[in-house]
């Protein structure tokens, strides 16, 4: 199975993968540019995402990253909104300089040129 505190995520075909009724749960958490940059801001090599909907808000953190990063590999099929988030993932890796395509089960591939 799988979950998320993301409220308006959905799976690929539309099930609820959060549970409203559930005590929220506070996490601390940095975008992936700090993180990267606070551990010497080197070139990646594979990037793979898979988290339940919350990829968009992941790359968004990522931008100088993901400027750094060779490939990436991201399970973008959840529903956002009731939409698809392939395309919007494909979108912020093709502004990062990649080349980017999805795969018939919604993954979303980059890579440098």
């Amino acid at each position: 199975g799988s979950g998320t505190l993301v409220e308006d995520v959905t799976g690929q075909h539309g099930q609820a993968l959060s549970d409203p009724g559930q005590t929220p749960v506070d996490v601390t958490a940095a975008p992936l540019d700090e993180i990267w940059e606070a551990n010497g801001g080197h070139e990646v090599d594979f990037l793979k995402m898979d988290i339940e909907g919350a990829e968009i808000e992941a790359l968004e953190g990522a931008r100088e990253m993901l400027r750094r990063t060779r490939h990436a590999a991201v399970a973008a099929y959840h529903r956002r909104a009731g939409e698809i988030t392939a395309p919007a993932v494909r979108s912020l890796l093709r502004q990062a300089g990649m080349q980017a395509r999805i795969d018939g089960n919604l993954h979303v591939y980059g890579w440098r040129p």
